[in-house]
């Protein structure tokens, strides 16, 4: 696994990417994402870290969480709502954004980041006894 600090700069930079204004990320809902996904993982997979072959995955979740959260509380401020994609492809699917309102551009964008993870997670399974 990468050092925290450099996985926090990754959310950070995708954050932005995808809209964010940099001096308006919240490091603490930030942090609370990365902790949230990270322990899905481990739970969800049965191990001690992240694995680096989950790392953009891993950005892209956290990422998803981060606005959700934001979204479902009323929270979301400081996104640049031009930069929100309109159409997002991650692997096999493509999710269109045709919608004008912002809740529901974020919420499909959410719905793609989050959904990119769980298809990568079957790799790093273990058994549990």
């Amino acid at each position: 696994m990468e050092n925290r600090e450099e996985l926090k700069a990754l959310v950070k930079t995708r954050l932005e990417a995808l809209g964010a204004e940099s001096e308006k990320i919240i490091d603490v809902a930030v942090d609370f994402s990365m902790d949230k996904v990270l322990e899905h993982i481990m739970n969800n997979c049965n191990i001690d870290d992240l694995p680096v072959g989950l790392t953009y995955a891993y950005v892209d979740a956290v990422a998803g969480e981060y606005i959700g959260a934001l979204v479902n509380t009323g929270s979301l401020v400081g996104f640049n709502v031009e930069l929100t994609p309109k159409s997002i492809r991650l692997g096999d699917t493509t999710v269109e954004t045709g919608e004008t309102s912002m809740d529901s551009k974020f919420s499909a964008l959410v719905r793609t980041l989050k959904k990119g993870l769980e298809s990568e997670l079957e790799c790093y399974r273990k058994l549990r006894w």
